[in-house]
């Protein structure tokens, strides 16, 4: 009798939200490409640290992540996908910055762009 044994990680690659994105509010749209040789059996979702903030077991691995449970500013997003045979392959890691608490020119001191200024007043007519 053959066994076969599966020692092929998966692969992932988290597509959304992009790289140096500037992610705001209780619904932050997470996901990933996923494959392997055989079945997926979940995608775990990590903030900072390695901090599990959700778990997903149907494609499309998608996870909800509400930014308000972070301060604003720097973050990192990961993915972790296991296979059906307990092969583990963790995403590159993706950084994000937060800004939850911006407004009206208040906000954090690190962001991935320039804060937009005020629209400037139209010229007065002659």
């Amino acid at each position: 009798v053959k066994v076969k044994v599966d020692n092929t990680p998966p692969t992932v690659e988290l597509d959304s939200p992009k790289e140096n994105a500037v992610v705001l509010g209780t619904i932050v749209n997470i996901f990933g490409s996923v494959s392997d040789n055989s079945e997926i059996k979940k995608v775990d979702f990590y903030v900072d640290d390695n901090k599990l903030i959700g778990s997903d077991t149907k494609v499309p691995f998608i996870f909800n992540w509400d930014s308000t449970t972070v301060p604003d500013g720097s973050h990192v997003i990961t993915l972790k996908a296991v296979d059906s045979a307990g092969n583990i392959t963790n995403s590159s890691p993706l950084n994000v910055v937060v800004e939850n608490r911006r407004k009206g020119g208040g906000g954090p001191t690190s962001t991935s762009k320039p804060s937009p200024g005020p629209s400037p007043a139209p010229a007065p007519s002659e």
